[in-house]
């Protein structure tokens, strides 16, 4: 294993203890809350607690988490009525000043909901392609049937170990900013 390959893999244990000695928190569901509604708070509070695990062990810097979790809980049958919604956004805060961007977008795809995990290079210059929209880099998508269900680009793949379930790979989508500035700082 290379010198930044064994930092990157001790860095995610460090995550990884922070998150079993500190693990999710569920958020209340509203009263009638669907399969949807829930899973959608199980992703939720999953990313609330990686967030706080990459922004623990990442200290002096962190991740700045200005969701409202429980607004969002408490508006669940207003949210999911939306084609596409932004569920939660996160700003990384990293050595050198890079401030990379994460969002956890709601979609609809061909009659099937789904959350993506999109990571915006520099929040503090976003950058646009030629149509006006965000450029941003595909980091998980989690399938949203009976039980949340992870897939990810071939170019991602490297990332994410099969046999993970869909909370280890939201917590290593939620690692990613910093592995990939990492990873583009010594290329």
């Amino acid at each position: 294993m290379s010198e930044p390959a064994a930092e990157s893999a001790a860095w995610l244990a460090q995550v990884r203890a922070w998150l079993a000695q500190h693990p999710p928190q569920a958020l209340a569901a509203p009263a009638g809350a669907d399969e949807l509604g829930r899973s959608l708070l199980a992703i939720l509070a999953q990313a609330r607690a990686s967030a706080a695990a990459v922004s623990a062990v990442l200290a002096p810097q962190g991740v700045e988490d200005r969701n409202k979790y429980d607004f969002l809980a408490g508006r669940l049958a207003q949210i999911t009525a939306f084609p596409g919604f932004s569920l939660a956004e996160y700003t990384y805060h990293l050595a050198g000043g890079a401030r990379p961007g994460l969002r956890l977008w709601l979609q609809e795809h061909h009659w099937r909901r789904r959350v993506q995990a999109l990571l915006f290079p520099e929040v503090g210059r976003w950058q646009a392609d030629a149509a006006g929209r965000k450029i941003s880099r595909e980091l998980l998508t989690l399938e949203l049937d009976q039980e949340p269900r992870p897939r990810f680009t071939p170019e991602m793949g490297r990332w994410y170990d099969a046999a993970w379930d869909w909370r280890q790979c939201l917590t290593q989508a939620m690692c990613l900013p910093v592995l990939l500035a990492g990873e583009e700082g010594r290329g």
